[in-house]
């Protein structure tokens, strides 16, 4: 099969994707041998369904049914037997018979579900704080109140503000601002974008999920081959989330 043909796949692949979904993409992904097993012999197009599974079994919370199959086949105009032969013939995907599955996607899964319990968690607990501390604000100025009306003096209740650093969130406001500037290099309008809330916010989903060097990495290669035949295109952040896995499935090609 040659680019020609892969790309249609590929827009097939991306018609179908969320950006309100987000997972991890392996660099190496096509390295792998059970996944250069299946290339030798369904080739980009086999790894462009390949992702395009994946990503529905995340929609899915990691399984979906093998009776599932049949409608992606009709749904993307492709031969239901080279998703059959996808999900069963090289070990990439695990099934009972009535659904299919893959391990390391539910391993995916189950982490950020760990996380977000643990975030969560950690916030109830800094919730606790705050209100104890605002409990105990409240209590200092009802005492100071007394005191003063004891001396028979008059006075004006101060309102209390209690200022915590904000270094991480000044650390992640640098880190976003740098790779705004990085994308000046291509697209000068980026200067007029830097207050923009959904060029920042793409900026922190990006560096939350992958991390700040990974994606000055991911920025720096997008800028390389920007302009290059059948390369993403991306000259803002937003673009970078939205055809980051292009931009790998380039790069892997």
């Amino acid at each position: 099969m040659n680019l020609w043909q892969i790309v249609p796949l590929f827009c097939v692949v991306y018609k179908f994707m969320k950006e309100t979904y987000y997972f991890s993409h392996d660099y190496n992904a096509s390295q792998d041998p059970k996944i250069f097993n299946m290339m030798s012999e369904l080739g980009w197009e086999g790894y462009g369904l390949f992702w395009a599974i994946i990503e529905k079994l995340a929609e899915a919370n990691g399984k979906l049914s093998l009776n599932d199959i049949k409608g992606f086949a009709f749904a993307w105009k492709i031969d239901s037997t080279i998703i059959k032969s996808l999900v069963n013939d090289f070990q990439l995907f695990d099934n009972d018979n009535e659904f299919f599955w893959s391990n390391r996607l539910i391993e995916h899964l189950n982490n950020r579900q760990k996380m977000a319990n643990i975030r969560s968690k950690a916030g109830k607990i800094g919730g606790l704080a705050s209100a104890k501390q605002r409990s105990s604000n409240r209590q200092a100025i009802v005492k100071q109140n007394q005191a003063k009306e004891r001396k028979g003096k008059e006075s004006k209740i101060k309102e209390i503000t209690i200022m915590q650093p904000a270094v991480a969130e000044q650390e992640l406001n640098n880190q976003i601002t740098t790779i705004l500037k990085k994308f000046e290099t291509i697209n000068p309008f980026i200067k007029k974008m830097y207050g923009n809330k959904t060029q920042r916010q793409a900026c922190r989903d990006l560096i939350e999920e992958k991390g700040f060097v990974d994606i000055i990495a991911a920025v720096e290669y997008a800028i390389q081959v920007f302009g290059k035949p059948y390369a993403p295109q991306i000259t803002t952040p937003y673009e970078l989330k939205a055809k980051y896995p292009k931009l790998l499935i380039y790069k892997n090609k």
